[in-house]
């Protein structure tokens, strides 16, 4: 029998909202007052929110060991079986994994654009030993060079001649970053893609003589990558790892989050992002998690159970939009909140992250992103 969306969201609130004979009624209202927003026209028949096959809702204990490097323990997180039985909701804690430097290594370098990439997809079930460099060449060709910024090179020039410094600011400064020009030593250093967009740059100037010796180092570890090319030897070299100054570095943190507060980040435009995507992973039958939000401990009854039971009830509308609507995720995500977890890698230099960190961690920002930022081990690199 098929039931209109006022009438299953009025089940759901039952079965979500055992409380007190008093208070039952007045959540139960609570929850119906937001569903006849979404209520048709009469006469219109909708599918069921619910599976037919309606299992009972109860909580299960669901462990989850804490990513490495993560700030936190290994947290015990409370669930409910979701409306097809195949999955969990989850409500669990936000954490971070501080990655530190980004690798400058070409092998290392690869796998780490690997690992940021795979994030939006949820597919690193697929990285092996041998496959970041295939999985570079795909993202490249498919102009998904925003990927491949989570990455460092950084070339040593022994500056001989001053007045080069005024040529290489002027060719490059808008896409990338210079340190040491008051030693005889300069660094040049950005991302992978900041150096080919710089060297496009440099190639597209019409009527000028090109000076592209300091690509050089560039385009001999990566311009295959890009479909090759060629530039002349110079003696210019690739800085050494721990040669590098500390404000051409470029760190990396991968924030387990709601979506609110990766919205607030994706704000820091200087960062380079890797998030997961609610249009290509498919949450279908599977585990679906949100996020606890600040303070919920010391929420009351009713407010802990409004939060969960709708977070229950986005988990059981995305399945059967899915399941019943026969839409693709990217349709069905409309019905996921900001509560949802997200899990994005960001990227950027030590002068970025203390402006995030200023900006994040003040009492006026919100306390969802205060708590998170409060876990990033700024000691040990700020």
């Amino acid at each position: 029998m098929e039931r209109s969306y006022a009438n299953a969201a009025y089940t759901l609130a039952a079965q979500h909202f055992v409380l007190n004979a008093t208070k039952k009624v007045d959540c139960m209202e609570k929850l119906f007052s937001i569903a006849v927003f979404i209520v048709m026209p009469a006469g219109i028949k909708r599918i069921p929110i619910r599976s037919p096959h309606e299992p009972q809702m109860v909580f299960q204990p669901v462990h989850k060991e804490a990513p490495p490097g993560s700030r936190l323990p290994a947290e015990t997180y409370e669930g409910r079986i979701n409306c097809h039985n195949e999955g969990v909701m989850k409500i669990i804690k936000p954490s971070v994994q501080f990655y530190g430097t980004v690798p400058t290594e070409y092998n290392a370098a690869l796998k780490f654009i690997e690992m940021a990439g795979r994030t939006c997809y949820k597919s690193e079930d697929k990285i092996t030993e041998d496959s970041a460099e295939g999985f570079v060449k795909k993202l490249i060709k498919a102009g998904h060079l925003a990927m491949v910024e989570h990455s460092n090179f950084v070339v040593r020039i022994e500056l001989t001649d001053k007045q080069y410094l005024s040529v290489i600011i002027a060719q490059v400064g808008k896409y990338l970053n210079i340190a040491g020009s008051d030693t005889a030593v300069l660094y040049v250093g950005g991302s992978i893609t900041a150096w080919y967009n710089a060297l496009q740059f440099v190639l597209s100037i019409p009527g000028v003589e090109k000076d592209v010796r300091m690509f050089e180092p560039f385009a001999s570890a990566y311009i295959n990558l890009f479909g090759g090319g060629y530039i002349a030897k110079n003696d210019w070299q690739v800085c050494p790892h721990d040669e590098i100054p500390k404000e051409l570095h470029r760190y990396a943190a991968k924030f387990i989050c709601d979506r609110g507060v990766s919205h607030e980040l994706v704000r820091h435009r200087p960062c380079s992002f890797a998030q997961e995507s609610t249009r290509y992973v498919n949450y279908g039958g599977k585990d679906m998690e949100f996020i606890e939000p600040d303070g919920f401990e010391g929420w009351n009854v009713d407010a802990k159970e409004i939060f969960e039971g709708s977070c229950d009830f986005a988990s059981g509308a995305y399945n059967n939009l899915l399941h019943y609507g026969e839409l693709k995720p990217q349709q069905a995500r409309a019905v996921l909140p900001n509560a949802l977890k997200t899990e994005i890698v960001v990227t950027t230099d030590a002068a970025e992250w203390a402006h995030i960190r200023k900006l994040r961690t003040a009492k006026s920002a919100h306390p969802d992103m205060q708590r998170v930022m409060n876990m990033m081990p700024w000691e040990e690199f700020l």
